[in-house]
């Protein structure tokens, strides 16, 4: 879906004060590319559409437990399409707190940690981002929205990240198993914010 917003806002610019996207490494300024994403952990002859998984039995017992890191949990794409075969294709919703001075923006990117990332730091700048090969550091979603938010004294937001993105990347040596804590990469920046996510039950 496009941020019509963004989108509105980035016309009304004169041409040299619209910000450089490709600099930022920002492929989809204005669109989480969902499809793009899946195809990177699916068969892309599967022509199947991603959804919103809203089940709680299998959001609280299978999602949570999997992004949490438990080793009884880390289950593959396989064991998911044995339980049903569209299940690689949903997505999860989560709430995104940022660890430090990170605001959450529309379109920001959640890349899983590698075990050696410092993830009590503030940031971290990775200015070769738009050149990093995904299984370095692999995508699991994209933030839908967010900001500051005043009553908790950071920055909040609510994003979703795809289910086969968790189920291979737990499975990755050089990947932490606990998701809780990733990293964001806001549109307009080359600099990871640390976030804690955690799924939101319908």
């Amino acid at each position: 879906m496009v941020h019509p917003f963004l989108l509105t806002a980035n016309s009304r610019r004169p041409p040299k004060l619209r910000p450089d996207y490709a600099r930022f490494g920002t492929s989809h300024p204005f669109s989480a590319p969902w499809n793009e994403l899946l195809y990177r952990y699916l068969p892309s002859d599967d022509k199947r559409c991603y959804f919103v998984l809203r089940d709680p039995a299998v959001l609280r017992l299978v999602v949570q437990r999997m992004i949490s890191g438990e080793q009884r949990a880390r289950l593959t794409i396989e064991h998911l399409t044995r339980y049903d075969v569209a299940l690689p294709w949903a997505l999860i919703l989560v709430r995104i707190n940022a660890v430090g001075r990170g605001v959450p923006k529309p379109n920001a990117t959640l890349y899983a940690a590698n075990v050696d990332d410092d993830l009590t730091k503030d940031s971290q700048v990775d200015y070769a981002i738009s050149e990093c090969d995904s299984n370095q550091r692999p995508v699991l979603g994209y933030v839908q929205t967010g900001n500051f938010n005043l009553a908790v004294g950071h920055g909040t937001g609510l994003g979703y990240i795809s289910l086969a993105a968790i189920a291979t990347v737990i499975q990755r040596p050089n990947i932490r198993p606990n998701l809780t804590c990733v990293w964001m990469k806001n549109i307009t920046t080359t600099r990871l914010r640390p976030v804690r996510i955690s799924v939101v039950f319908w």
